[in-house]
């Protein structure tokens, strides 16, 4: 199973732990905030990304200050964006998001945000459409569930003696790869990940006005496969299928009909010297189910995909795999249409 973990955008921390509690203090900081405005807010938001505790190391590290250099230039460069971060930040569902993600209002600077080879403009670009997007399409109290924890489950199932559920959050600890994640959980423990983005459709080479492109389909690391086997046990499905199908849940509910994907090559963290595994997490898995590559960074594919024919030697067996992956795919429609505003 294929894992990798990001680095803040200022800083490069890897952990995979949760983050912990906010104290009080903390809170009524954030919920300052908005009675903050313009250039005081944008320094309020950079002062906390500096002291972040892996940015402010940094700090005293030459070779990792000479590495994110560049980074801190183009913060004096995409003054404009940094405008439009601050006043997305001020919605109240929103507000909460620096207080997870201190480097969040500058992480469109990173050069490994989403995918390689994207511009700083484009990144900025998708970050605002998603955020602005959710905003506009679920009530004020789902978005907020969305981005303040992971207590928005959209699909679960009891089976086999364990507990099997999808949750829809914010990307957090690990954002880069990102803004929404779709976690698969056994019994309340992550087992697989998948992380999107609401993206405008040019950004992936679509004439639709928004597509949704997949930059993140992995195991979690230290369940020992124990958990992922309970899953697949308990579904009748591979974990990975069943979180692209709860994706296309999503898309159908939000009304979203074009699914991109990004290829191995591009991945934020691609390794040559884990070429094999990045090619059969991503292109060989999008090709398998129904996405074909559209250009040299993207697989991609209308919504909903095609199951194509079955050709299961055990055919009893393969119709009741796609009768939950349709379930899975309605289950998921309902639940999010149910969060959406009028």
């Amino acid at each position: 199973m294929l894992t990798t973990s990001s680095a803040g955008v200022l800083g490069t921390s890897r952990s995979s732990c949760s983050p912990k509690p906010s104290d009080g203090g903390e809170n009524r900081a954030f919920a300052s905030q908005r009675r903050l405005h313009g250039k005081t807010l944008f320094l309020f938001f950079f002062v906390k990304a500096l002291f972040e505790r892996e940015n402010f190391k940094s700090l005293f590290n030459i070779t990792k200050f000479r590495r994110k250099a560049p980074r801190y230039a183009r913060i004096v460069l995409s003054l404009r964006e940094q405008r439009k971060i601050v006043r997305l930040l001020r919605d109240s569902a929103l507000s909460d998001i620096p207080r997870l993600q201190p480097a969040f209002p500058f992480k469109f600077l990173h050069e490994r945000l989403l995918c390689r080879g994207i511009s700083t403009k484009d990144r900025v670009r998708c970050l605002l459409v998603n955020y602005g997007f959710w905003k506009s399409t679920l009530t004020t109290s789902s978005l907020r569930e969305v981005v303040t924890g992971e207590s928005c489950v959209i699909f679960e199932r009891l089976k086999s003696d364990s507990h099997v559920s999808i949750t829809l959050c914010l990307s957090n600890p690990v954002y880069l790869e990102g803004e929404m994640s779709l976690l698969l959980k056994v019994d309340g423990e992550r087992t697989h990940i998948l992380s999107f983005t609401i993206v405008p459709g040019d950004v992936v080479g679509c004439d639709a006005e928004y597509a949704i492109l997949i930059s993140r389909l992995q195991g979690v690391k230290n369940n020992g496969g124990c958990l992922s086997h309970r899953a697949a046990i308990s579904l009748g499905v591979q974990p990975q299928k069943a979180l692209l199908d709860a994706l296309q849940g999503v898309a159908l509910a939000i009304g979203i009909h074009y699914l991109s994907g990004i290829r191995a090559k591009y991945q934020s963290f691609y390794s040559e010297e884990h070429a094999g595994l990045f090619l059969k997490a991503y292109d060989q898995f999008y090709a398998d189910n129904g996405m074909s590559a559209t250009s040299d960074s993207i697989f991609a594919s209308p919504v909903p995909l095609s199951f194509g024919p079955i050709r299961a030697s055990n055919r009893r067996r393969a119709r009741m795999r796609r009768a939950t992956r349709r379930e899975i795919i309605e289950s998921v429609q309902q639940s999010i249409a149910a969060k959406c505003g009028a």
